[in-house]
């Protein structure tokens, strides 16, 4: 298949990361400077709210869809299964159809890239990749 368009830009793989890092050391931050003006109790129940606050930023974190680059997309080649394409991606696809003919069942599954409106599109026959396509990465 021909690209669509094609970019230089790459995502940063660190952004997610960095961004929870950040989130934490706030955290770590407000935590020591309570301690230093709270009872040992109440030190106990601000490390107790940062952990469960650490816990529901990593789920969150966990829940966001990964996006391709056009360095990936490249790396991808018919015949691939799901699961190949899945680790070169490194998350799962949005399943966007589904259908069957005779014997064949037929998925297409899209990922977004970093730009706005830039996305590839595979599809796969039998868990084995068919053909792809990309707009904008």
């Amino acid at each position: 298949m021909s690209n669509l368009a094609n970019s230089n830009l790459t995502k940063g793989k660190g952004g997610i990361n960095s961004r929870k890092k950040k989130v934490f050391s706030v955290l770590l931050i407000l935590v020591l400077s309570l301690s230093f003006t709270a009872c040992d109790e109440d030190v106990d129940e601000l490390i107790e709210a940062s952990d469960m606050l650490s816990t529901a930023i990593d789920e969150e974190v966990n829940n966001q869809p990964e996006k391709i680059t056009i360095e990936e997309f490249n790396k991808i080649q018919n015949g691939m299964t799901y699961q190949e394409v899945v680790n070169i991606i490194g998350g799962e696809g949005t399943l966007t159809s589904e259908y069957s003919v005779q014997w064949s069942t037929y998925q297409s599954f899209s990922w977004d890239g970093n730009h706005t409106g830039s996305s590839a599109s595979l599809t796969f026959c039998n868990g084995i990749l068919d053909s792809k396509m990309q707009f904008g990465l």
